[in-house]
């Protein structure tokens, strides 16, 4: 296991009281981390997402931290919370040198794994432009690729060239996660707010696709905060039109000490 990463002091805000989700009050509620738990999110919501919500952005977050951002973060010796769950040491890879190709072992611990960091098209409510039509689709334009470790001692060892590696990236699930970073984080620094002016609700809910009018990427406007420590970075910009409606974003570095995508999420509409 890789040397654990210190996780960032708590920071914990009034609690809520009921379900930011769907508005449930009567059941019990759970905290909600802003960003997960397994990011070393230190945001906490309290009192904030009842058992059923809760149930479905667990889903999609641990699709996206057991998926593909799994190795790299445990390389970076990110926590996990459910430490029952034993991980192994080591990855399959495929060592490069010369034309052959050997199958082999990447060890988590010293060894060189990369994050790959989906780029989306600007939220098309923000001026973006898809390549089709189709509301449900969502327009992937490339990646940045975040590195952990050092590739030339890890290749050194093994007598390698190269490493091949493959990476299945589930995109929806992270669209979700996106989505519930973005409302979860909105709702604590701003307050609670009707849902129904909400965009993004229903795709944090699971209960349709269309996201990629309020989902993005705006390369052209990084978050960026110079000396800056912070593991992740999120702001809130609020845009007027000139009819006097008011358009909410929350922008979004993950793993912002690396060349990481800001991610741009349309969270109210205020008319």
């Amino acid at each position: 296991m890789s040397k654990q990463l210190p996780r960032a002091p708590q920071i914990t805000y009034l609690p809520i009281n009921h379900c930011i989700y769907c508005g449930n009050e009567k059941d019990a509620l759970s905290d909600e981390h802003i960003i997960p738990f397994g990011l070393n999110g230190n945001f906490v919501l309290p009192k904030s997402s009842c058992a059923e919500c809760a149930k479905i952005t667990s889903e999609f977050e641990r699709k996206v931290l057991r998926g593909f951002l799994d190795n790299g973060r445990r390389a970076m010796g990110v926590s996990s919370r459910h430490k029952k769950h034993k991980k192994p040491a080591a990855t399959p890879v495929k060592f490069i040198a010369g034309n052959t190709r050997l199958d082999g072992e990447m060890p988590i611990e010293n060894g060189f794994h990369t994050i790959h960091l989906p780029i989306f098209i600007a939220p098309l409510a923000l001026g973006g432009e898809s390549k089709d039509d189709r509301p449900d689709s969502i327009d992937v334009v490339g990646f940045d690729t975040l590195h952990i470790g050092d590739a030339i001692e890890t290749l050194k060892r093994h007598n390698a060239t190269g490493v091949e590696t493959q990476t299945n990236v589930d995109i929806w699930p992270f669209i979700r996660m996106l989505s519930k970073i973005a409302y979860s984080y909105y709702v604590a620094q701003i307050g609670v707010f009707p849902r129904e002016e909400s965009p993004i609700l229903s795709i944090v809910l699971n209960k349709h696709n269309f996201a990629k009018e309020w989902v993005g990427c705006l390369e052209d406007h990084p978050l960026t905060t110079p000396g800056s420590k912070a593991m992740h970075l999120m702001d809130i910009t609020e845009l007027k039109g000139a009819d006097g409606a008011i358009c909410s974003v929350v922008r979004i570095k993950l793993l912002s000490n690396a060349a990481s995508p800001t991610y741009s999420v349309i969270v109210r509409l205020q008319n």
